[in-house]
């Protein structure tokens, strides 16, 4: 969902959320706002829909790759070789912008990294 500029507010997103994203969204620095609700977005604070891409064109070496079966893994390292910007980034940018919160992000892809329960952690 899009945040509704008009009623937006900054905010402190959940830590907990933060970290399950992972660390483009846990080391600090993220400015995030929230939508307040208005008459316009029936106080729910979002409004139309945005979307997250990542986009990988298929070059010479990604297409070798998988005309000889690479794995997912070995794809993954040569799209982050040739600086592919991820879903995950795109998601961080679009919090940055005020487009959507870390909440819609964590509801739409889930955890990105594995976060032990809090009463495990030393």
């Amino acid at each position: 969902h899009a945040e509704l500029k008009q009623s937006s507010e900054p905010y402190s997103p959940d830590p907990s959320i933060l970290a399950r994203l992972g660390r483009d969204f846990s080391d600090g620095g993220l400015s995030a706002v929230r939508g307040r609700g208005c008459h316009e977005c029936f106080e729910t604070g979002f409004r139309g829909r945005v979307g997250l891409f990542e986009v990988l064109v298929p070059d010479f070496h990604l297409r070798r790759l998988i005309g000889r079966g690479a794995t997912v893994l070995e794809i993954d390292a040569l799209a982050r070789k040739q600086r592919v910007r991820t879903l995950l980034e795109d998601a961080r940018d679009k919090v940055h912008a005020g487009l959507t919160t870390p909440e819609e992000v964590y509801r739409v892809l889930g955890a990105q990294e594995l976060v032990p329960p809090e009463d495990s952690r030393p």
